[in-house]
């Protein structure tokens, strides 16, 4: 917390007044002014600017640490999506939003449907308003992350790119699915989602498939209502429509 020092002929230097105001117990200012600094007109008033600038920061950290764009984050919002191009994935939005603000009653969240509808879309608002919120919030792909594995794996980091996921805050994993259908993608998602599963841990997921599409293991916890919401989105291929 700053203050702010009213601008007043001063026999002592407004640096100084600052380092002494700051040595005051917190919330302690207002009734110590009048004591310390008797010449004053007016209360000394505290400030917000140095917890806007840590919160600045913060943000800034939250979205390092996404794994998206700062265009990304930019385009792809909840205020930038056209509900009237498909109406049939607003309700999808909606809960989508929910889940974002921490209003959905369950900790997962699972949109599935057709190419194009928006779910990407989504995905990335649901990203952003965690980050504009200052929560910390992973956001991959299937097919990026399963690629990136393999790297990790190389460079000798799968143990720990895995518990990364396993452990973060909120896990935003798009295009469920559509990874490398192979024993090493199918094991290492069902061990991500699995621990993210035991755990209650938030975590959205879209795919083009619905729950009941995947191996028994991981449709088995995908359609536990207790807890996925799941909302299917239906409409045409916005790519191919001009708006």
């Amino acid at each position: 917390m700053g203050f702010v020092v009213p601008r007043v002929h001063s026999p002592i230097p407004a640096d100084q007044i600052e380092a002494r105001l700051s040595c005051y117990p917190e919330g302690k200012v207002r009734d110590y002014w009048r004591d310390v600094l008797p010449w004053l007109p007016q209360p000394v008033q505290e400030c917000s600017c140095g917890e806007q600038k840590k919160l600045g920061r913060w943000k800034q950290h939250c979205a390092e640490g996404s794994g998206l764009s700062d265009e990304q984050l930019r385009k792809w919002t909840f205020a930038t999506w056209i509900a009237q191009a498909n109406p049939g994935c607003d309700t999808a939005r909606q809960f989508a939003e929910q889940f974002a603000a921490g209003l959905l009653e369950t900790p997962w969240l699972y949109l599935y449907g057709g190419v194009g509808l928006g779910k990407s879309h989504l995905l990335i608002a649901v990203t952003g308003a965690l980050v504009e919120a200052g929560r910390e919030v992973r956001h991959w792909s299937a097919p990026e992350l399963y690629y990136q594995m393999l790297v990790w794996v190389k460079e000798d980091q799968y143990a720990e790119g895995v518990q990364a996921l396993k452990q973060a805050a909120v896990l935003v994993l798009d295009d469920l699915g559509a990874e490398r259908q192979t024993d090493f993608a199918r094991d290492l998602m069902h061990s991500i989602l699995d621990f993210r599963y035991q755990n209650g841990s938030p975590t959205c997921v879209a795919s083009n498939l619905e729950p009941s599409g995947f191996p028994p293991r991981l449709a088995s916890r995908l359609l536990d209502l207790s807890v996925v919401t799941i909302l299917p989105m239906d409409g045409v291929d916005m790519r191919q429509v001009e708006r």
